[in-house]
C-alpha cells in the first residue's frame, strides 16, 4: 500500500469545544472531588473549581457600609414598631405594626442576600459532556475577569488540519 506523510495536527471542533472562564476577579480553589486535570472526563453540570471573589478595600468598605445602613435599619423599625404596640388608642395600628412586620422582613432578606453574596464563593461548572484539554489554572491561584480555567473538548468530534502540496 502506499501512503503518504503530511504535516498536521488535531484541532478541535470550534462548534463543540467549551470554554470555562472567571466572571470576576478571585482565587481559584479546587472541589471537594479535587481539582481537574487534563484527560479528566467530565459530565456536564459537574462541579469543576470555585472562584472566591476578591474585593477591593473600597469595595469590602461598601458591602460593610450598606450591610450596617440595613442592619440599623431593621433595628429603627423595631423600636417604631414596639412603641406603635405600647400604644392602644392608635387608629390603624393593627394594620401599621403589619406593614412594618413586613419591611423588616424584606430588610432581614436583603441583608441575607448581602452577606451571601460577599462571602458566597462562585461555582464553575462544565457546561457539557467531554473531556478536559487544557488547564490553565491551578489551586489557589488569582485570576482576573476573563480569564480562561479549563478547555473542555469532545473528543468524538475533533478535525485534523494538514497541508497537502501537489
Amino acid at each position: 500500500p502506499q501512503s503518504v506523510e503530511l504535516p498536521g495536527r488535531i484541532i478541535t471542533n470550534p462548534s463543540s469545544a467549551h470554554l470555562i472562564q472567571s466572571g470576576q476577579d478571585g482565587f481559584v480553589a479546587a472541589t471537594q472531588d479535587g481539582f481537574p486535570y487534563a484527560g479528566q472526563t467530565v459530565r456536564r453540570g459537574q462541579l469543576m473549581a470555585r472562584l472566591t471573589p476578591s474585593l477591593t478595600t473600597l469595595e469590602k468598605a461598601e458591602f460593610d457600609t450598606r450591610i450596617q445602613e440595613l442592619t440599623n435599619e431593621i433595628d429603627l423599625k423595631r423600636k417604631q414598631m414596639a412603641r406603635l404596640e405600647e400604644v392602644v388608642m392608635v387608629r390603624y395600628r393593627a394594620s401599621r405594626i403589619e406593614q412594618m412586620r413586613v419591611e423588616i422582613e424584606g430588610l432581614r432578606r436583603q441583608l441575607a442576600i448581602l452577606r451571601d453574596g460577599v462571602e458566597r464563593p462562585i461555582e464553575l461548572r462544565a457546561q457539557t459532556d467531554g473531556v478536559v484539554s487544557h488547564v490553565k489554572t491551578a489551586a489557589g491561584q488569582f485570576v482576573h475577569a476573563g480569564h480562561t480555567l479549563f478547555e473542555i473538548v469532545d473528543p468524538a468530534s475533533l478535525w485534523v488540519s494538514a497541508s497537502a502540496f501537489e
